[in-house]
């Protein structure tokens, strides 16, 4: 089959399915000439017009640019890149912003990706000659900073965590202890977590305020940023375990483990184990917690949830 001539902005511009992403994307005359260039790679997730406004309730936290890649990502690649890097940048983040894509079996569509949790890929590798386009069902949702994503946490599955953040009054920022000045982690624990303390322990803890704060520092690594596939530190450049940027992806395989300082008075380090088989990734904390649900992205840093507390906490400690 000969490659596509056109340029990726003609192919979104010919398409009726894109009306109102092409009317938003022509306010941006600096992106319009990139998707035009044929000498540049690019990778586009673009919402389709429905029923209702795919833009509703978006604002400025999630422009056009967060749904532009540099990178030339057919869903062949997309395995390769379970966090793509997009051209948005906030000034609260270390590093790029990502896009979170991962492979779903809908029951009525069959295989597909889902984009940050919220959107699925209803068309896609639509070809042109300088990248892809992939259609989106809608855009995904404005990202929030990492206390509102917590605050906004499902209270079945994350209730003793709310509590917990209430009961001591937990901020990731704005105290001595605490200097935010890039985006950081956080590993938020289920109730089931919480609960492996036992009934009288749990009940002890969240009697102490000061002990509840201790726990939730020693889940919080600020101005360290580690996603399933890339890994921030300060201002630096990023160490990534993605294949390099390119039209070819080798299948990334192996183990490295990132230690994060927490936030904890006594400085202990966070130490998370990411084990890769190409498009699987498994996260370990401390070498005794799971993430279940990894790259929880926000505008200051990520949240990852884990099965257990990352740090153990005696009985005697709680007392």
């Amino acid at each position: 089959m000969n490659a596509p001539e056109q340029s990726v902005y003609t192919l979104l511009e010919s398409d009726p399915r894109l009306r109102k992403f092409m009317t938003r994307l022509q306010q941006c005359p600096d992106l319009v000439a990139k998707l035009q260039d044929i000498s540049t790679d690019c990778t586009v997730f673009a919402p389709g017009d429905d029923e209702t406004d795919p833009w509703t309730g978006l604002d400025g936290s999630r422009d056009i640019s967060s749904l532009i890649s540099d990178l030339y990502l057919p869903t062949s690649a997309l395995s390769s890149f379970p966090n793509v890097p997009v051209r948005h940048h906030s000034p609260g983040l270390n590093g790029l912003q990502l896009l979170r894509t991962r492979p779903i079996w809908h029951p009525g569509y069959g295989p597909s990706y889902s984009v940050d949790f919220t959107s699925r890929i209803t068309a896609a590798d639509l070809f042109a000659r300088n990248g892809v386009v992939h259609i989106l069902d809608k855009a995904p949702m404005p990202l929030l900073d990492i206390a509102t994503t917590l605050s906004a946490l499902p209270s079945a599955s994350f209730g003793i965590l709310r509590r917990a953040i209430s009961i001591c009054d937990f901020k990731l920022t704005g105290d001595d202890a605490v200097d935010l000045r890039r985006g950081g982690t956080f590993f938020a624990p289920t109730d089931a977590a919480f609960q492996s303390l036992g009934e009288e322990e749990l009940r002890e803890l969240l009697q102490k305020p000061s002990i509840i704060r201790t726990i939730l520092l020693s889940h919080w690594s600020p101005n360290w940023t580690l996603y399933s596939n890339r890994f921030y530190r300060g201002a630096d450049a990023s160490t990534t375990i993605d294949a390099p940027p390119g039209r070819e992806y080798p299948r990334p395989r192996g183990k490295r483990t990132f230690e994060l300082p927490s936030a904890a008075s006594n400085g202990a380090m966070i130490a998370v184990e990411v084990e890769r088989i190409e498009g699987l990734i498994q996260m370990k904390v401390n070498e005794r917690a799971n993430i279940l649900s990894a790259d929880h992205m926000c505008t200051d840093g990520v949240v990852h949830v884990v099965d257990q507390l990352v740090t153990p906490v005696e009985t005697a400690f709680i007392k």
